[in-house]
């Protein structure tokens, strides 16, 4: 992952013990503070290029009260998060927004990316793994 793509609190994946056939995984952590190199996180510092977004799951999307049949609207005011079964374990949320002149349009594929649109939006919900 790159810097930019990070804000404080993101759940990443942190890859530990690299080894020649893949990775052998580590584990989610969080974001507490970013650096030029790598980041603060709760399991240490840790370079960028040893961590990974974590992908929205049917399991990670249901236990933060969101449903993960064929299409579900989650509103609040003007915002619109809508979540879409494509097939198999294919899900994605569409994110539309319209606020007096302000349209937002996104799609959304990692659990980093779900805290960030929901930050722009003020939502207060944080995303439980």
């Amino acid at each position: 992952m790159k810097a930019n793509e990070l804000m404080l609190g993101d759940w990443v994946f942190h890859i530990r013990n690299r080894i020649v056939s893949g990775f052998e995984a580590g584990g989610p952590v969080r974001v507490l503070e970013i650096y030029e190199h790598g980041a603060q996180t709760t399991d240490g510092f840790v370079r960028y290029e040893d961590l990974e977004p974590i992908h929205l799951t049917p399991e990670i999307l249901e236990k933060n009260g969101w449903k993960t049949t064929d299409r579900y609207r989650y509103n609040r005011g003007n915002v619109w998060f809508d979540i879409i079964n494509r097939g198999a374990e294919d899900f994605d949320i569409e994110v539309s927004a319209y606020d007096g002149g302000f349209a937002y349009v996104a799609t959304i594929y990692n659990v980093h990316e779900l805290q960030h649109a929901l930050r722009l939006f003020g939502i207060k919900k944080e995303v439980e793994l």
